[in-house]
């Protein structure tokens, strides 16, 4: 597959569909008006809902939709901004909506009680306030879609992240959820993996997160052992990262609505492991 004028175009077996165009778009609010990053979703629905809901006016909407067959719907340009991101924040950026790609996996999430057990995973998320235990699985078919895509609009693009609704909206949203193969998606693009959006705990008490990279820098809150924190970057011998311990680390009302916060510093790694 390519892209031609920010749009998908089919060179060999592929299965895409372009023939829809959402209403719900606008413009992007980078300064080049081009997309930076990429975010990955669930959509908790069939393909009929998920695409009648994209369709109507005044509505959420994705740039792409995958099939649990593989078919990728193409429903808004990618030089657009999609609705699917909501409240959003990571590192220094927020509103993702008009900076990223979104693309929704057909995927019943953690409603998996009419499916059968063949596919449906026993998983913990990683926001250990997230409860559910139940996920549905993705298909083979599907991520090889998400895989080759993702490839295209990286070529392409040239984004800077890749990841996940519960990344930048964590506390309000749980996908593409525990089910979804990270390790396996980064090692298919990139080669190897990486710790980004993982989420580790402190190894011992009293551990300072710090404004900078460095034992001089001011510290921003002392953390106690097996507190949680999500994974921004590395840098040498110290882990940039958010606190995610409960969903008030992450979250807040603000005038009646939830909102994403992420209150970030600096840890030495050698003072985190994983869960």
């Amino acid at each position: 597959m390519k892209i031609s004028n920010h749009i998908l175009i089919p060179e060999g077996t592929e299965k895409i569909i372009t023939n829809k165009r959402s209403p719900n778009q606008k413009e992007l609010t980078t300064a080049d008006r081009l997309p930076k990053d990429l975010i990955i979703h669930y959509t908790a629905c069939g393909l009929t809902p998920t695409l009648n809901t994209f369709m109507a006016k005044n509505s959420t909407s994705a740039h792409l939709v995958i099939d649990r067959d593989g078919t990728i719907h193409q429903l808004v340009p990618f030089n657009k901004q999609a609705f699917h991101a909501g409240y959003s924040v990571w590192d220094q950026n927020s509103g993702f909506n008009g900076r990223s790609i979104g693309i929704e996996l057909i995927n019943m999430g953690w409603d998996v009680a009419k499916l059968p057990t063949s596919e449906v995973a026993t998983l913990a998320h990683k926001h250990k306030f997230v409860t559910e235990k139940k996920w549905h699985k993705y298909t083979k078919e599907q991520l090889a879609a998400l895989y080759s895509v993702t490839k295209v609009l990286l070529n392409t693009y040239n984004l800077q992240r890749i990841l996940g609704h519960e990344d930048i909206s964590a506390g309000r949203k749980q996908d593409p959820g525990p089910a979804f193969p990270w390790d396996e998606y980064r090692k298919d693009i990139f080669g190897n993996s990486n710790n980004i959006g993982k989420v580790f705990k402190t190894k011992v008490a009293d551990v300072n997160l710090r404004k900078g990279d460095g034992a001089s820098f001011a510290i921003v809150k002392t953390l106690a052992k097996g507190y949680e924190v999500g994974i921004i970057e590395t840098w040498n011998n110290w882990s940039k990262v958010y606190l995610v311990n409960s969903a008030a680390d992450v979250v807040k009302m603000e005038k009646g609505t939830q909102i994403n916060i992420k209150t970030m510093g600096w840890i030495r790694s050698d003072l985190l492991e994983s869960k």
